[in-house]
């Protein structure tokens, strides 16, 4: 991780840091992973919680580290060993009592004071031994304070987390809720000061934090689907001269390229204007659904979403990171590589199922709606990755959908009758996918058509 860890980012007094850039954003990504670690069954408790243990890529995103404290817990098994630092263990911890996951919710709060103070926590309380300071938290007498410039809503989720009843406190669901919304909060606060022209002709005030080529080229395009990027803008809007592409990958409804982004390799996907007018309309549409969709997802199994840039409605660029294994496709079609149930077949069909349940567990729910192998990518490991959201959608249970979308072979009967259809028929997918790891051909591919 080129960025180092988020401490020593912490202590450099000449980076400076907004919540509402940078911290909101690395608050929400370690969220995301302990709402990953807490999905698990049995569940997986990190039990070490702080910026330490936080690495950052060069562009900030974040990823936990640390592993050597973490443990399952199940609801049958207690658990009262202590582990991980003074300053940031939950009082249920230090008391040596019973204690579940949410321990590394209420050290999820120290983090949160790390972020907003930039400080270690308690620092600005003088003590004389650790066994004091001990006391002191378990009993409430002393309690870390955020300053005076944080967010009203990050402060009152910091009070949460830090509650000396474990049964208060926010799942980390909770948390990574709270922290999307503050996102979306923090980007319409922006959007609404930014130069978009009105239908009377009027333009607002452009704050200095938003990049000159938000400005000058884009969304002033007169093109309605992109109203829907406008939310996005603040946290996701790359500089198209950050961006250096490379080569071409592959061409087909769209371009794929491989390209640069802050030293990180990426893949670049644009539209492919050699297609007819009316097919670039629509992919268009797509590419725009893929980006806002991808916005919304943070995973291990999800490609990781690293921004978007246009100048005209033509070259709207969709920027994610760059999976040096391929596609599931592609390594089914190498007949030289072997592949076994007992090893790679079945990490690569859990991985989806991990990326599928994670985008149904969604509120409203996230339906992908083209699952098939050619998009499903690949670390040089094995580790697998959904990809695709160009067809993706929000659903919820009072809504009707009928509209057919992705390919006929991996597509749910419901879908092809273009009857009502939910998240099953992505359950669907997944099982035509399956079958496909022993069995590298297509689906339907031994059946002959007339």
């Amino acid at each position: 991780m080129d960025g180092g860890n988020l401490r020593t980012l912490l202590n450099n007094p000449k980076r400076e840091l907004s919540w509402r850039r940078e911290k909101l954003s690395i608050a929400l990504d370690v969220a995301s992973a302990l709402q990953y670690l807490h999905s698990l069954k049995p569940k997986v408790m990190h039990r070490n919680i702080k910026a330490e243990k936080v690495l950052l890529t060069a562009s900030l995103s974040a990823k936990l580290s640390g592993f050597g404290s973490a443990r399952e817990w199940s609801y049958t098994q207690t658990m009262t060993r202590k582990v991980g630092s003074v300053e940031w263990s939950a009082p249920e911890l230090l008391l040596n009592e019973d204690y579940n996951e949410k321990i590394d919710i209420y050290a999820f709060g120290m983090l949160l004071i790390e972020l907003d103070t930039r400080e270690l926590p308690y620092a600005n309380i003088a003590r004389d031994t650790s066994n004091a300071l001990v006391t002191n938290i378990i009993t409430g007498v002393v309690r870390p304070t955020v300053s005076p410039t944080c967010p009203k809503s990050i402060s009152k989720l910091v009070r949460a987390c830090l509650q000396l009843d474990s049964s208060l406190r926010p799942s980390a669901d909770v948390i990574v809720q709270i922290l999307r919304e503050e996102q979306a909060r923090a980007a319409e606060a922006v959007v609404e000061k930014l130069q978009i022209k009105q239908t009377s002709g009027s333009r607002s005030a452009v704050p200095t934090v938003v990049p000159p080529s938000i400005v000058s080229t884009g969304f002033d395009v007169p093109h309605p689907d992109f109203q829907h990027l406008a939310p996005l803008r603040n946290q996701y809007w790359i500089d198209a001269r950050d961006c250096v592409v490379s080569r071409q990958i592959s061409s087909s409804c769209m371009s794929t390229l491989l390209g640069h982004f802050k030293g990180d390799a990426v893949v670049v996907k644009m539209l492919n204007l050699t297609r007819p007018i009316d097919c670039v309309d629509q992919d268009r549409k797509y590419l725009v659904r893929e980006i806002v969709m991808m916005a919304k997802l943070a995973h291990p199994n999800i490609v990781t979403f690293r921004g978007f840039t246009f100048t005209t409605q033509d070259d709207l660029k969709c920027v994610t990171e760059f999976m040096a294994g391929g596609t599931v496709r592609a390594l089914l079609d190498k007949k030289k590589r072997a592949l076994s149930w007992d090893s790679e077949k079945l990490r690569l069909a859990l991985d989806v199922a991990m990326g599928l349940a994670y985008l149904h567990g969604q509120t409203p729910t996230l339906m992908h709606r083209n699952i098939k192998a050619s998009k499903v990518l690949l670390t040089p490991g094995l580790g697998a990755k959904l990809s695709g959201f160009g067809f993706a959608r929000v659903w919820t249970s009072q809504e009707t959908m009928t509209a057919a979308v992705g390919t006929m072979e991996w597509a749910a009967p419901e879908l092809l009758r273009n009857e009502d259809y939910s998240t099953p028929a992505d359950v669907f997918s997944f099982g035509v996918w399956t079958p496909q790891l022993p069995w590298p051909l297509p689906p339907h591919d031994h059946i002959r058509s007339f």
